[in-house]
């Protein structure tokens, strides 16, 4: 990624010349920085001395080089406490920090709201002189906390010991023992002192853990633990998970009464997927499921793999396998992301594929509950409707519409509500700010910590310390003082960041988390794209960051690529240099409405096929149009069209931006205007649809020509009541770890941020 001087981005922002207002404020646009090391300075009114800034970046640059002593001796001189806290901050949530327990114990009581708890007393217990302190004084430091670290627990397990309290004792050095990484040194020490109190079961158990981490050399360490046998499995997957030359000889060499292990089954149905055998992998993933006795060990790990393999059974048409890859999931509502979306995945095959609505029914009740933000428990409602309704449960299918639709800033709410009330208006509350005492909110240490982080040009850090803060808030006067906090330190793109926080605690602060900026005059070709939209995509895209660039190129508030961009200029006219032109957002924008117009020109008009090309590209829609089938055919449903989309990222994509794109007509206009989703969804049909009651269509869209083999499709036609057009849309399920975050697209990136690879369907290779 190119790297701009300090002066360039400065200058870039100087020549920002559209008005990005939000109710009630108008600042300048300015980009949010992905790495905590990286430092950008901009202009705001600073709070410390200049003396104190020196000594600051100072020790800044020693806690980039992990110089934790200098950093500290350097943090001494700073008269500014905030600004003396934070580098103590970086030092002490750093392994081998060098900290004493007493300097670390005092910081982190402290400093109980600051960003990095676990991280703050992972060290502290780390550094605990345990040797030294008597059972009762240990004892009672856990009182009220759980040690969250392997030393932590081994160490509180002693003064168990030592208090003759045989359970508790054995209870924490187990789980130390399992849960936690040691040196060889330490492993020796550990063992010798407590191994009375360690069964060969939770030596087996640390061994498996550590390969489930990666911990490679540790786990390999382990043989003295473990014994021949169970030493041969783990040699087994760690050779399946490197892709070593003998990983296949090794896996033979598993005894038989240890072929079963889950995670052998599952390493080796991962190494089998990446050899393009995923007819043998399937079955591999169902019996680790089968044989696995607890939760997976490593959440994303586990769910990422299945979720790819149930997409790639319902491609080929293996429906009964694809819904016990998901429903057979062995995950606890505590997982989160993967939890949410295994059973939705399996609900949705059961309801539309299976045509089992009621299995699916419980499937979307089962994931309401294991959900609480806005866009999760929409989504959950919404599908269960559907799933009522397909059962003939009129009453309780219109309970749960209206359920979804109390989220109307929701994509799955807005297509409730228009089910509840197809020529209803889109009601949000556009309130305005309350007055409130700006001194008691910026006396807080956090609010000091993240003025001082500002004025040394620390982005990521401030970027953590005010998403922290938020994660504490719960009503709306909060939001709306952060957020004017952050826009007065010239962060709007973090304010808006911290405003979507507070729409998924569910907290209406519309006016903020929906800003608009002056879109310029189209200058392209053809009929320029509906505003709303725009300002839709924009949102997603950099959330309204000229500054902003990905890790892949795309550059400015509209996330364009320079060969994009050069083509769409050369085809419209418009007056484009380079790529350093993709940062001045009237170029940009002027260059992103023509592209958009392109596509939808080239879709037949259609905003989920433009929508969907935007971020995935052009040749992907038309090869998955291809694949499952054309979705502006009337007798297309879009919710499994989008569904079938392979990108997760995609399918959050469309969504999003459909949903921006309604709420956006309500702040352009200064007031509720009616609810046209359906009609979005259906734009580029390639007929008008004849009745209102085919909401949903009777069959997800076959393929056409399938590229790779057939897609399976429901044996009978789901009945709908009460809509305007043929189809609704669903996209990827987003939840509670992934809704409303940084641009979907292509995560924005800063000068001086490091690349990372682009997610794909493919499951992971690590």
């Amino acid at each position: 990624m190119t790297m701009f001087s300090l002066s360039t981005r400065l200058a870039g922002a100087a020549i920002f010349l559209f008005a990005w207002t939000s109710t009630p404020a108008t600042g300048q646009m300015a980009p949010i920085a992905d790495d905590d090391g990286a430092r950008h300075v901009r202009s705001h009114a600073q709070t410390l001395s200049a003396s104190d800034l020196s000594m600051l970046e100072r020790a800044f640059d020693y806690c980039d080089r992990k110089q934790w002593d200098a950093a500290r001796q350097v943090a001494a001189q700073i008269s500014n406490p905030a600004a003396r806290d934070v580098v103590l901050w970086r030092a002490f949530t750093n392994k081998d920090n060098g900290a004493a327990f007493s300097d670390l114990d005092r910081f982190l009581a402290g400093h109980r709201e600051w960003p990095n708890q676990r991280g703050l007393q992972a060290r502290t217990e780390e550094a605990m002189p345990a040797d030294s302190m008597q059972p009762d004084q240990i004892i009672a430091w856990f009182q009220g906390r759980d040690p969250v670290s392997g030393e932590g627990m081994v160490k509180l397990g002693d003064a168990y010991l030592r208090k003759s309290q045989e359970a508790s004792a054995k209870n924490w050095i187990r789980k130390g023992w399992i849960d936690g990484n040691f040196s060889l040194e330490r492993m020796a020490y550990i063992s010798a002192r407590y191994g009375s109190h360690l069964t060969s079961d939770d030596h087996k158990r640390r061994a498996s853990r550590l390969v489930w981490a990666g911990e490679y050399g540790q786990a390999n360490a382990m043989t003295n633990w473990i014994g021949a046998d169970v030493s041969a499995l783990m040699n087994a997957r760690i050779k399946l998970r490197q892709a070593a030359r003998d990983a296949d000889a090794a896996y033979n060499r598993v005894p038989s009464s240890l072929s079963g292990d889950p995670g052998l089954l599952f390493d080796r149905a991962r190494w089998l997927r990446k050899r393009d055998r995923d007819v043998e992998a399937r079955p591999l993933l169902i019996a680790a499921s089968i044989n696995l006795n607890e939760p997976p060990p490593v959440v994303e790990e586990w769910w990422t793999e299945r979720n790819y393999q149930t997409r790639e059974a319902l491609d080929a048409g293996n429906v009964q396998q694809a819904y016990q890859l998901a429903a057979g999931h062995d995950l606890r509502k505590d997982a989160g992301v993967p939890y949410a979306e295994a059973e939705f995945l399996a609900g949705w095959i059961s309801l539309r594929y299976l045509n089992k609505p009621d299995p699916a029914y419980d499937h979307f009740l089962r994931l309401r509950d294991g959900v609480t933000a806005p866009i999760s428990v929409a989504r959950a409602h919404y599908w269960a409707g559907r799933a009522a309704e397909k059962a003939g449960r009129t009453a309780e299918s219109q309970n749960q519409y209206k359920l979804a639709a109390n989220f109307p800033m929701t994509y799955y709410g807005q297509l409730a509500a228009s089910v509840v009330n197809p020529r209803g208006n889109l009601d949000l509350p556009l309130a305005r700010s309350t007055s409130s005492s700006k001194q008691a909110f910026m006396d807080q240490s956090m609010m000091q910590a993240m003025q001082a982080l500002a004025d040394v040009g620390a982005e990521g850090l401030l970027r953590t310390f005010a998403l922290a803060a938020a994660e504490g808030f719960t009503d709306r006067d909060q939001f709306v003082m952060l957020t004017t906090f952050l826009r007065g330190l010239n962060q709007p793109a973090m304010a808006l960041r911290v405003a979507k926080r507070g729409l998924q605690k569910n907290v209406a602060v519309y006016d903020i988390a929906y800003p608009t900026m002056s879109v310029p005059a189209y200058r392209g070709n053809g009929t320029p794209p509906e505003t709303a939209l725009v300002l839709g995509l924009t949102r997603q895209e950099s959330e309204f960051d000229h500054e902003a660039m990905s890790s892949v190129g795309a550059r400015g508030l509209m996330q364009l690529m320079p060969a994009t961009a050069k083509l769409t200029a050369r085809r419209h006219g418009i007056n484009y240099g380079d790529k350093n032109d993709l940062l001045t957002p009237s170029v940009n924008m002027q260059l992103g409405m023509a592209h958009v117009s392109d596509l939808l020109s080239d879709l037949g008009g259609s905003y989920v096929l433009s929508i969907a090309s935007y971020n995935a590209g052009q040749g992907r829609i038309n090869q998955w149009v291809s694949t499952y089938g054309d979705p502006r055919a009337t007798n297309a449903d879009m919710i499994d069209w989008i569904e079938r989309i392979p990108f997760s990222e995609t399918r959050n994509y469309v969504q999003r931006v459909i949903e921006n794109t309604q709420i956006y007509r309500n702040v352009l206009a200064g007031r509720d205007v009616p609810l046209v989703i359906h009609s979005d969804l259906k734009r580029g049909a390639y007929t008008a649809v004849a009745s209102a009651s085919a909401q949903f269509s009777s069959s997800p869209a076959p393929a056409a020509t399938p590229a790779v083999s057939p897609v399976q499709t429901p044996a009978t036609t789901p009945v709908a009541t009460g809509a305007q057009f043929a189809s609704v849309v669903s996209s990827k399920p987003v939840y509670d770890d992934e809704e409303e975050a940084a641009p979907v697209k292509k995560k924005t990136k800063k000068a001086t941020s490091k690349k990372k690879k682009k997610k794909k369907r493919k499951a992971t290779t690590s």
